[in-house]
């Protein structure tokens, strides 16, 4: 039997939260997009024939937003409605509850902490958040290990609430490419030299992303490696202060904006660097490591639970400590480590899309048996 779910997103651009939004509808019949903004996510769904609504809201309290909800919610009859994001949940729960659908379901995208990184109203929202996680929803997800344990010692959702699910990729786009020409032109085209080692960043420009202490680390770098490149990879806010940071360390690095061919950006890459000072589960730390490029990561949220499938080829190191950065960067580019190939099948297996839809799935028909 299909299951209809609406699937409800406050933004429909390339992120992590879309990423796994798009495997979800791609995979799993019956679904939905309920996005609160057009972009891309809604033209490669509507495209694939996933049906698409997009609902504009102004703001978390946009009540007006909630009865256009509700009333799309009452007139589609689906069977599970499932919001994914702080703003989804304010919105999409509300609505839900009014249009009196259930069973409903949340993706906990981010620990209850985040709001503390980005505005100064982080207790009204975590209060908010917590109140709806425990009333409006019939069950919660957690994409990572360290994010169930956030909802349920912070948030104080009752552990039988919720489950913990991994996110899953389309593990066929990232693999170590044998044709190693194409990795060469990619350099030579953002201008590095033949043989330098190239230490990468990849994610969205934000303090909280971390940038700015890999720059930092760098003249340790090189100091061993005079020829070592940094390429930092994305776009964001923090870019003008992280281009002075590395002006003011004649730190060489090449801003390379956002990439279409990612995996041909891992390939390119002899280390990643994943610096966040949070991170709820890390999917490029994921995705360079299919690639076969070894990682250095923050010791941080769930960022743990895929770096220890790799510990061959990935190093674990305390958040914002430069030192760090640059002592574990350096013994990766002396080892050149490549991880062992039970290693790769062993994250294929955890993080697969075709696991992550099934226990997506098996979650709706738990919840709506249970209703019955």
């Amino acid at each position: 039997m299909t299951i209809r779910s609406a699937q409800i997103v406050a933004t429909a651009g390339r992120s992590g939260v879309e990423s796994v939004l798009r495997t979800l509808c791609l995979g799993l019949p019956g679904c939905t997009l309920i996005s609160f903004e057009n972009g891309p996510l809604v033209a490669e769904l509507r495209a694939a024939g996933v049906d698409c609504h997009v609902l504009p809201v102004r703001s978390k309290f946009d009540l007006g937003a909630v009865r256009r909800l509700r009333d799309l919610l009452r007139a589609e009859r689906f069977d599970v409605v499932h919001t994914h994001g702080a703003r989804a949940m304010f919105i999409g729960n509300l609505a839900a509850q009014a249009a009196r659908r259930h069973p409903i379901v949340t993706t906990l995208h981010e620990f209850s902490d985040t709001r503390a990184y980005q505005t100064r109203l982080y207790w009204l929202y975590d209060r908010i958040e917590r109140l709806l996680a425990r009333t409006s929803t019939d069950a919660l997800v957690a994409i990572s290990d360290a994010v169930l344990a956030d909802a349920v010692e912070v948030r104080a959702v009752p552990p039988g609430k919720i489950a913990r699910i991994y996110s899953g990729i389309a593990l066929d786009r990232f693999f170590r490419l044998t044709e190693r020409a194409s990795v060469a032109d990619f350099r030579g085209a953002l201008g590095i030299q033949p043989g330098a080692p190239v230490v990468g960043v990849v994610g969205r420009l934000a303090p909280i992303k971390g940038q700015a202490y890999v720059i930092e680390a760098f003249p340790a770098v090189q100091q061993v490696y005079p020829g070592a490149c940094l390429v930092v990879v994305g776009s964001g806010p923090d870019e003008p202060a992280l281009r002075a940071l590395a002006a003011s360390l004649k730190v060489p690095v090449v801003f390379a904006g956002a990439q279409s061919e990612i995996n041909l950006v891992y390939n390119a890459l002899d280390v990643l660097v994943v610096p966040s000072l949070s991170e709820t589960l890390g999917l490029v730390a994921l995705e360079a490591l299919l690639s076969g490029t070894p990682l250095v990561a923050s010791n941080v949220g769930g960022l743990p639970e895929i770096a220890r499938h790799c510990p061959t080829s990935t190093r674990l190191v305390p958040p914002a400590d430069p030192p760090a950065l640059a002592q574990a960067i350096i013994a990766l580019l002396r080892a050149r480590p490549q991880a062992a190939a039970a290693e790769i099948e062993a994250l294929r297996q955890t993080f697969s899309a075709e696991n992550f839809v099934a226990a997506t799935r098996n979650l709706y028909q738990r919840l709506l048996d249970a209703r019955r």
